[in-house]
């Protein structure tokens, strides 16, 4: 992945820390975030991460359609203290907020580089590695800071893991 590091790192320099974490990370609609698009074949589901680093905040958020979610809340459950990418750190817990929205908690870095790697190469190994699941080969990824786009480019999946085999239910059955 072609990103800047230095500059990643230089939008946060001169942050008022305090103004952020006492307010929840917001997902989706938060100012400032990194969010990962068309990461499941035939889903809507979107993965976003703050771009700034607080204990009380998730490392990432999965936000989709409720049977989606609930299919997510159950695969991924393994993956919590069975971290494929340990050398990074390990996923310490995953909980269901609402109906569309999962957080997952992580431990790692404090720089917001490390977040795209987070949701681009660790998210998506353990996903594939440790709940088998499917994939889509290329995944969108941008970077906003301040409601601006910083960065926006396409992933493709490590090419030393192989890809899952469960896929998420496209339609909801009623129960």
């Amino acid at each position: 992945m072609a990103f800047d590091k230095a500059y990643l790192d230089g939008l946060l320099k001169n942050r008022k820390r305090g103004i952020f974490a006492s307010r929840p990370f917001l997902g989706l609609a938060d100012d400032q975030r990194v969010v990962l698009k068309d990461v499941f074949p035939g889903s809507s589901v979107v993965i976003s991460s703050p771009v700034d680093v607080f204990d009380s905040w998730p490392a990432i958020v999965l936000e989709g359609p409720e049977f989606q979610i609930n299919f997510l809340r159950k695969q991924l459950s393994p993956i919590v203290k069975n971290s494929a990418s340990e050398e990074s750190g390990f996923w310490s817990n995953i909980l269901q907020t609402s109906a569309e929205k999962i957080e997952m908690f992580f431990n790692y870095g404090r720089y917001p580089w490390e977040r795209l790697l987070l949701i681009e190469d660790v998210f998506r190994r353990d996903a594939m590695l440790c709940a088998d699941l499917k994939l889509e080969k290329s995944s969108k990824i941008e970077v906003v800071y301040n409601n601006k786009q910083v960065l926006a480019t396409s992933v493709v999946l490590p090419k030393e893991v192989a890809n899952g085999n469960v896929e998420l239910p496209r339609i909801a059955f009623l129960q």
